[in-house]
């Protein structure tokens, strides 16, 4: 699935708030970091940094082919 600005704010909140946090982060071009020695924080902030990078790839895909 992809997200785009008309979903997005809908597809975040029902995720975890360290999920969404790596989301946001990639977004502002953060570098991706450890965020928490919580070993499922963590994997939840790897798993929305990821997502978002690979929906931003999906979506300039779309654009330019």
């Amino acid at each position: 699935m992809t997200i785009t600005k008309n979903n997005r704010n809908e597809y975040l909140n029902s995720q975890t708030s360290a999920y969404k946090f790596g989301w946001e982060s990639c977004e502002k071009g953060d570098t991706h970091k450890r965020v928490s020695a919580n070993k499922e924080v963590q994997a939840d902030y790897d798993s929305g940094y990821g997502s978002c990078w690979a929906n931003s790839e999906s979506i300039n895909n779309e654009v330019y082919n």
